[in-house]
């Protein structure tokens, strides 16, 4: 993953580099290969994982920086081994659908999030989803990790 990652910063580095002043042919080919370095680090974050339980989509993953109080990200950096720093907090990664409104998991790292969005794909299965006042598909009876609107009854 760290390979996959060092590419992507790399591409993204010699994107900006040349965004300003490079030929549209140059941008072009510099924009392709963050987009393809970005999938490839999207595809290695869902390896492994469920189809979604709703529509049987393979999910997608990333990683989504977080923003906590220093102390708070102190603490968890100093806790939970794998986590990556950023400005303003940490760095956990989502595994998704990109099809069905909250059907998501996140974790501290890939792993975490990866077992959190199995541990709720596999809930999913055989459980009803109810209607929200919104109209809004919530599901019931999902781990904690896995995202779900704010007015879920918990079974």
């Amino acid at each position: 993953m760290k390979n996959l990652k060092s590419k992507l910063v790399e591409a993204q580095a010699a994107y900006h580099a040349i965004v300003d002043t490079g030929t549209s042919v140059e941008v072009a080919t510099a924009a392709r290969a963050v987009k393809e370095a970005r999938a490839a680090v999207a595809a290695a974050l869902v390896s492994g994982a469920a189809p979604c339980p709703k529509c049987g989509a393979k999910p997608h993953g990333m990683y989504q920086p977080q923003e906590l109080k220093p102390a708070v990200a102190a603490l968890v950096l100093k806790s939970v081994p794998g986590i990556e720093p950023c400005e303003g907090g940490i760095v956990a990664v989502e595994i998704g659908c990109t099809t069905c409104k909250h059907h998501r998991a996140r974790g501290f790292t890939a792993a975490m999030a990866l077992e959190a969005w199995n541990a709720g794909a596999a809930a999913y299965t055989g459980i009803s989803a109810t209607i929200d006042a919104r109209g809004e598909g919530a599901i019931a009876g999902l781990p904690e990790a896995w995202h779900c609107p704010a007015r879920v009854v918990r079974v």
